[in-house]
């Protein structure tokens, strides 16, 4: 579509898109920033080596488009170093993770068009699922 004149700007996507890792390539690529769900039991994939580390929740406000509020919160899930797409933890209820009212986020940040990724070759790789 960017070939044929349509210009984008922050792309916003669900799940079946959220989990497509050619999809966010895609939109590196491009240079676009993007924010995606990503289900709660969906797997990274990381190295063996690969420290995975939460960061302690913060409290937000989640402002509707009624006016009401509720508070939520969010913590960041890092896979090893941290990546040009970041992944997000978001809850009401921090102490049980309601699965109702639990979503994981992935989002890019924008820059500049880069090469594809390229695989990794003779490295093991596992699976550590996005919540706990």
């Amino acid at each position: 579509m960017a070939a044929q004149g349509c210009h984008f700007g922050d792309v916003l996507a669900d799940s079946l898109y959220g989990e497509s890792s050619e999809f966010a390539s895609a939109l590196r690529c491009l240079g676009l920033a993007f924010v995606v769900t990503i289900r709660s039991n969906h797997p990274a994939w990381t190295f063996p080596s690969e420290r995975v580390r939460r960061t302690r929740r913060r409290p937000f406000e989640r402002v509707f488009t009624d006016g009401s509020r509720e508070q939520r919160f969010i913590r960041e899930i890092v896979f090893g170093q941290r990546r040009p797409t970041r992944f997000f933890e978001i809850t009401t209820e921090p102490a049980t993770l309601p699965p109702e009212t639990t979503w994981g986020v992935g989002a890019g940040r924008q820059a500049r068009p880069h090469p594809w990724p390229r695989k990794a070759r003779g490295k093991q790789d596992t699976r550590t699922p996005l919540s706990t």
